[in-house]
């Protein structure tokens, strides 16, 4: 485990130098998943991490939750803002120095935007809320890499938005029930395809650029990932699947810190971080 699954594993110098390779424009990285309970939120975390530890660019991890979303439990909170305030806050925010009065940053360098705690009516995330959030926070490259938890409760028109707007996605898997939401989710891409044949390339691209996270978040699982990881590949048509074997210092509700992590688990994540960069090369 914690390998490139059916390809030769590269060394953690070609790893780091291929998560260090330039993006001409800024980009968004979705964190999607049909389940709950496959760990996306804590693989958002730490994949932001690497990101953000090897590279130069202004880095941001957005939790997109119809309530209180999973992320702000996986990443440090020193700011009382949210994704709401942000939004009430739209016309003051011209450049990095405006946006980061809303976020929260850790060790790493990489930013926080929550979605907060709250479940009144008016400070539900809608579609067209996350459109204007995206729209600024990548105007003026104000940041240039924008990571998206996609809540697993998010459906609909947002879930929707939220696909439109991404690059590449990375979907967790956790055991059988885990496989299969992320066989639906690429299903749900093409339907979309289909249902919306100008905006077809798109939503096939997102299958062949993804990238599929065998997240193992219990000592033992039953799958076989080479066989599991030959299924998306072969059938599903994604473009790469890695294995992150379990790890205790990321298990559930726990603060995720890369530093933490044990050898194989640190370079599983190093290696998922270089094949998201990987996939957006591919796709920008």
């Amino acid at each position: 485990m914690g390998r490139r699954l059916g390809s030769k594993q590269l060394p953690p110098e070609q790893l780091t130098k291929n998560l260090k390779k330039p993006l001409p424009r800024p980009v968004v990285v979705a964190f999607v998943q049909h389940t709950g309970g496959d760990g996306k939120s804590t693989l958002s975390a730490a994949v932001g991490q690497q990101i953000a530890t090897h590279r130069r660019d202004r880095v941001i991890a957005i939790d997109a939750a119809v309530a209180a979303g999973g992320l702000s439990q996986r990443l440090p909170v020193q700011n009382e803002s949210t994704i709401q305030t942000l939004l009430s806050n739209l016309a003051s925010i011209h450049r990095w120095s405006d946006a980061r009065e809303h976020t929260s940053q850790g060790r790493t360098g990489l930013e926080l935007l929550t979605s907060g705690d709250s479940i009144a009516d008016d400070a539900v995330l809608t579609a067209a809320g996350y459109e204007r959030v995206i729209e600024v926070l990548t105007a003026n490259d104000t940041y240039n890499l924008l990571l998206v938890d996609c809540d697993a409760g998010v459906t609909g028109e947002l879930k929707d938005a939220i696909l439109d707007s991404a690059d590449v996605i990375v979907v967790p898997a956790a055991g059988r029930d885990g496989v299969s939401g992320a066989v639906v989710t690429m299903n749900r891409l093409m339907y979309l395809a289909d249902k919306y044949p100008h905006r077809a390339s798109h939503y096939r691209g997102l299958i062949s650029t993804a990238v599929v996270a065998l997240n193992h978040i219990a000592p033992k699982s039953i799958l076989r990932d080479e066989e599991v990881a030959t299924m998306f590949r072969e059938r599903v048509g994604v473009r790469e699947v890695v294995s992150v074997p379990f790890d205790p210092t990321l298990k559930d509700g726990s603060e995720v810190d890369i530093m933490l992590t044990g050898k194989a688990t640190s370079n599983a994540l190093l290696q998922l971080a270089a094949e998201v960069v990987t996939s957006l090369r591919r796709s920008v």
